[in-house]
């Protein structure tokens, strides 16, 4: 079968695009936050190093995509978009007040971003910026009322270059659709799992919080709450699926690894295992010495800035470790043998038709289910955002690949694990239908644009913001302006 097998050795224009687009924010990061002469060299190194990697590959054309597909995955895009929150067309959940705090400090403040508590102190916003710088540099210019459109258009160019790349290798329209369909309807069966914990169930109700101590979120949940951790951990995903066993890939692999950090770190080190687990690969088949060209180590040095400025004075925020240290081993074993068992339940059955079609990607999927499974032993803060935010990637594989082996299924007949794929999305999409209902029933509201980011989280959000005074300000950032 040719959608099993089949991998691109040249960067399409899709794909230099995603790349393009995750970029993007960190060339606005080192140019607007980071002195001028240590700013303007990580910028220029970002584009010599972009445009080294992605030169040396020829573009190719994103396969056969019709029109009716390009433009369904457009207007799918934009609907999905525009339900999450951003742009504020429908209802948006409740953690859009801190990120619309966040778009609008950063379009009314010098950069870096502070906030003066005395005449000693000063707290600097010390947080993942990716998802908003562009936007909110097109904010500075065109005006903050818009900003918030700005927030959307940038989500729905995301959105569109995913569903694009996704579509890119289906040989047919109605796979192309299937492909998109899966991947916004993509959850474990949280249903499942509320009513067997008694959770309350409600179009009001979040429903992945069930298991208490882990979540695996669906990619609607995502979109709907946290795109600015989503987006980055997808793009990558669709670029490990095209391309991992590729030995060319592996710099580009690392290059992504390295400017994921500023959109989310803790989805960084998701796309960091997909990255190992790549290597692994090509380890064993001794060619991962394509790696060792200079352009791994450019890329680590201008990570530096970046990961610096996200770890200042970090252990102030939370503690982590493994969760068996804080939790009695049976409370434990009981809720991640139900967590397990929901939410990875299609899990196996995609390895299966990987093995059993001899698609190549069973070495991937495989490490892919290991993390899953692994992931719930250990924590970070007190909602896990480890396990929450690392996930990201890791899913996004496994819902990219289910509509192929679904496809699989249904082609070689081998209709009862067809059928029960299907019944496991099913039950699994009420998660996303669920999110979806709670933004058409409950009424929009418009972002706040006079409150700033430390009046909205009442001074409490110490992930987004560290204390800092002026002589102990990081010297690799711009002076602070007085306000």
């Amino acid at each position: 079968m040719k959608q099993f097998g089949y991998y691109l050795r040249e960067l399409t224009l899709t794909e230099r695009m995603i790349i393009v687009y995750m970029a993007l924010p960190v060339a606005v990061f080192y140019l607007g936050w980071l002195k001028p002469m240590i700013g303007i060299l990580c910028a220029v190194l970002l584009g010599l190093l972009i445009c080294s990697r992605l030169k040396k590959e020829f573009i190719q054309k994103d396969g056969s995509l019709s029109l009716t597909v390009i433009a369904s995955a457009i207007l799918l895009a934009a609907c999905w978009s525009c339900l999450g929150g951003a742009g504020h067309l429908f209802y948006a959940n409740n953690d859009w007040p801190v990120r619309d705090a966040v778009l609008r400090d950063l379009v009314v403040y010098p950069w870096p971003v502070t906030y003066s508590i005395s005449a000693d102190n000063m707290l600097l916003l010390r947080a993942p910026l990716g998802y908003y710088l562009f936007p909110a540099l097109l904010g500075k210019i065109i005006g903050l009322k818009v900003a918030d459109y700005l927030l959307l258009g940038w989500t729905i160019l995301g959105t569109t270059l995913l569903f694009l790349h996704l579509c890119a290798s289906c040989r047919k329209n109605s796979h192309a659709l299937l492909t998109i369909s899966v991947f916004i309807f993509f959850s474990g069966m949280d249903i499942v799992g509320s009513l067997i914990m008694n959770a309350p169930v409600a179009v009001t109700t979040y429903m992945e919080y069930w298991a208490e101590y882990f979540q695996y979120p669906s990619m609607t949940t995502l979109l709907f709450w946290v795109p600015n951790h989503g987006l980055s951990g997808w793009l990558a995903a669709s670029l490990f699926i095209r391309h991992w066993k590729n030995s060319f890939f592996l710099p580009i692999a690392f290059f992504l690894v390295t400017i994921t950090p500023l959109w989310s770190p803790f989805t960084a080190i998701g796309v960091m295992l997909l990255f190992i687990a790549s290597l692994l690969y090509h380890i064993r088949h001794g060619n991962w010495k394509h790696l060792l060209v200079p352009e791994t180590g450019v890329a680590t040095l201008i990570a530096l800035p970046i990961v610096h400025y996200l770890t200042i004075q970090a252990a102030q925020v939370a503690s982590g470790g493994a969760i068996l240290s804080v939790l009695p081993t049976g409370e434990f074993f009981y809720y991640y043998t139900f967590f397990v068992c929901l939410e990875l339940a299609v899990v196996p059955l995609i390895l299966t038709g990987e093995i059993k079609y001899r698609s190549g990607n069973s070495w991937l999927i495989a490490s892919t289910f290991f993390y899953l499974l692994l992931l719930p032993f250990f924590y970070y803060a007190p909602t896990n955002e480890l396990v929450m935010r690392c996930s990201i990637p890791l899913l996004a594989v496994i819902a990219i690949r289910t509509s192929t082996v679904l496809v699989a299924f249904m082609e070689n007949r081998a209709y009862a694990l067809a059928v029960l794929t299907v019944a496991i999305l099913l039950i699994g999409a009420a998660t996303p239908a669920w999110e979806i209902a709670r933004a058409l029933q409950l009424p929009r509201w418009r972002p706040d644009l006079a409150t700033n980011l430390v009046t909205a989280t009442n001074a409490e959000y110490r992930h987004y913001y560290t204390r800092v005074q002026p002589q102990d300000f990081p010297w690799e950032l711009k002076k602070p302006a007085h306000r």
